[in-house]
């Protein structure tokens, strides 16, 4: 800014030295007119300037942003909130860990659901109420099956029940996982499908 005065100051003084040497005294007016014209321009370039940075600042800070966003996927869908997306991020996590802990099984973690209830402010000693984990729901099918979506039907058995071995393997998985997880066996759900 004070660079701008200076040049202003400058350019002032050699229009009155052009003005007092001009030869008649009929061009004065139009000296001063076109001097005054471009001491308007010498005091508003600075404002100009200032507003080019800024915008060419402000293009810069979305651009990278935008980079951000596209690079961590951190656009939300319509509906989506923080915290549901941090609760997926959570889900795939430990459906990852669940899944390497039983590699050498013959059957593989396909889908993990955290399941929340409404919390008592009671028991957490919380200044309000809150989202308490209820259980987590583990869906499990055979190796080489994981990538089929799982639709849960209950099993039709006509005479005689045959669910004992599923039980027993959904047993064993559920104390596995709730040892991983650090949590009581009742607090995950294991459920079976495909070829059990």
């Amino acid at each position: 800014m004070l660079e701008s005065i200076r040049e202003i100051g400058l350019f002032m003084i050699a229009a009155q030295a052009v003005i007092h040497f001009a030869p008649g005294r009929q061009y004065e007016k139009y000296i001063k007119l076109i001097s005054s014209v471009i001491v308007l321009f010498l005091f508003i370039r600075p404002f100009i300037a200032a507003q080019n940075d800024l915008e060419n600042e402000w293009q810069t800070g979305m651009e990278q942003i935008m980079q951000n966003y596209e690079a961590e996927d951190l656009w939300q869908e319509t509906g989506r909130s923080a915290d549901d997306m941090a609760v997926e991020q959570l889900e795939k996590e430990i459906k990852f860990r669940l899944d390497q802990a039983i590699a050498e099984e013959a059957y593989c973690v396909n889908a993990v659901s955290l399941v929340f209830e409404e919390g008592d402010s009671a028991q957490t000693g919380a200044a309000g109420s809150g989202l308490q984990l209820e259980k987590v729901a583990v869906v499990m099918a055979p190796r080489g099956e994981e990538t089929i979506t799982p639709v849960l039907v209950e099993d039709i058995v006509i005479g005689k029940e045959s669910g004992q071995e599923k039980e027993e393997t959904a047993s064993k998985y559920q104390e596995i996982f709730a040892e991983i997880l650090g949590i009581v066996p009742d607090g995950v759900e294991v459920t079976c499908v495909g070829g059990w």
